[in-house]
């Protein structure tokens, strides 16, 4: 299963991934809520706050080329075109609710700073319209042969044109470290921050929302392909696909910004969907890699049995184990009792189970926890509520047929369902089943009693101190034998 911790559901039932950073974090470090976004960067992806924004403002106004200032205007401010030797357009200012454009102004110098405006900017009619101001901080004018003023920001080294830039947030580098194409999605759309991710993390969200429905789709093309037009509330080109780029005469180079125009669903095939999204190039601007993005996604439950052949055939064992979850979900969401009793054998010892016995003979059993009490409670004593859920686990193979109407859990399942149990939560399964197989191999001690010595935990009528036979019970020609009244 992917460890992606997604947000909470919208009211179209679309949940994102967390995001890079938030406008929270922000206003809890007393920050305007405006970040700073550059996605044009061949090591990756920048997203910083106004302070590190300022110190790198500051730390390219000591050079003689890294800040591109137009000449004085009669007040003595003066526009800054662009840092280094990108132009400020490279650049993306986001604030809740909008990504604007937007221009700096460095007025004139008093005290030895500059006080530094970012306004919004749009461009109507042959003309420049400045509207709100989104932040202001003050550029020290120290002179170049000056030492930088002391900050937390650490710079990377100077490039041919002097400049240095903060560390990127998500890196090419880690993509390359961790085996995984080298390219990001950034969504710097959402009310509550900018998002950057890479593949996994992307094909994780578009999974989640898959199978929650939350997919916008538009009628299939001549292939049977489904195209994806958006994702939840959301469209599909408010994200763009950053890629490394290569190197043009062995100068820094950009990396290449691609927008998202569709996601395509090729039609399902053994319960798998390939998924390819296409983007939008840019001429002059071409990727290191330039292959589509393309990623599978499990579309409907699966036969542990089918699962376990996959996994035997070299399968990717993530993709094996998303398989796994994806229909342990499905059989929790369907048949709530069915998934409880797999919690039940899980915790009881590996091998075949008399579970029809117990849950038949166990209807006195006091169960512990409200959890289990819930689940497994309503199938004691009942034949019909106790053989439907039972029933439920095998066209799954959940459970295997054992000899002796006993079944015996299959291993994928018990791997899945333990790792899924907190420490707590698998104590107070172990008590249940403990005062389950008491109860059960009290009423039924010729059949259950066997097993239940089996079952760590089970006192009242399993090897006790003083050996087998404890309460009573001894072991004889014909079997187990109950205890001999007091006279």
């Amino acid at each position: 299963m992917d460890a992606v911790q997604f947000g909470l559901r919208e009211d179209l039932g679309y949940r994102r991934p967390p995001v890079t950073a938030a406008f929270e974090d922000l206003r809890r470090r007393g920050l305007p809520e405006v970040l700073f976004v550059h996605a044009f960067l061949p090591e990756g992806v920048t997203i910083c706050d106004v302070s590190v924004f300022a110190a790198m403002v500051e730390e390219a106004y000591s050079g003689s080329r890294t800040l591109i200032l137009d000449a004085p205007d009669g007040n003595g401010s003066q526009l800054c075109r662009g840092v280094g030797n990108n132009g400020n357009w490279e650049w993306a200012v986001v604030s809740p609710g909008r990504r604007s454009g937007w221009r700096m102004t460095l007025a004139a110098e008093r005290d030895g700073q500059r006080q530094a405006t970012i306004e919004t900017s749009t461009w109507e009619h042959g003309r420049t319209i400045t509207g709100a101001t989104l932040a202001t901080f003050p550029v020290g004018t120290r002179p170049a042969d000056r030492s930088a003023a002391e900050n937390d920001v650490q710079f990377g080294p100077l490039d041919l044109m002097g400049y240095r830039r903060p560390p990127v947030t998500v890196s090419f580098g880690d993509l390359s470290q961790r085996g995984e194409p080298r390219l990001l999605f950034v969504n710097a759309n959402l009310p509550e921050g900018v998002l950057a991710c890479d593949v996994s993390v992307f094909a994780a969200m578009i999974k989640e929302a898959y199978q929650s429905g939350a997919l916008r789709f538009v009628r299939p093309d001549e292939h049977g392909n489904d195209q994806c037009v958006g994702l939840g509330g959301t469209g599909i080109w408010d994200w763009a696909v950053v890629r490394a780029g290569k190197p043009i005469n062995g100068e820094r180079y950009a990396a290449p910004r691609q927008g998202i125009c569709r996601i395509l669903f090729m039609p399902e095939k053994d319960g798998k969907r390939v998924c390819t999204v296409d983007l939008n190039g840019h001429p002059g601007h071409e990727p290191e890699d330039d292959s589509p993005v393309t990623f599978t996604i499990r579309t409907r439950p699966m036969s542990l049995v089918v699962l376990e052949r996959e996994a035997a055939a070299g399968n990717d064992s993530a993709d094996v184990a998303e398989g796994v979850e994806l229909t342990l979900t499905w059989l929790a969401e369907s048949i709530p009792a069915a998934a409880g009793l797999l919690r039940l054998l899980a915790i009881l010892p590996p091998g075949p189970v008399p579970l029809q016995g117990l849950l038949l003979s166990g209807q006195g059993a006091v169960i512990p926890g409200p959890e289990a009490r819930a689940v497994i409670g309503p199938l004691l004593g009942d034949p019909a509520a106790a053989g439907g859920a039972m029933n439920a686990l095998h066209p799954m193979s959940f459970v295997l047929h054992a000899p002796g109407l006993r079944v015996e859990m299959h291993p994928l399942a018990r791997v899945a369902v333990s790792a899924q149990l907190t420490p707590e939560s698998s104590a107070h399964w172990q008590e249940a089943a403990v005062a389950l197989v008491e109860a059960a191999a009290a009423a039924n001690p010729q059949i259950l009693l066997p097993y239940a010595q089996t079952v760590p935990g089970t006192t009242h009528y399993g090897p006790g101190p003083n050996g087998p036979g404890t309460r009573g019970w001894r072991r004889g020609p014909g079997g187990w034998r109950p205890p001999t009244p007091d006279r």
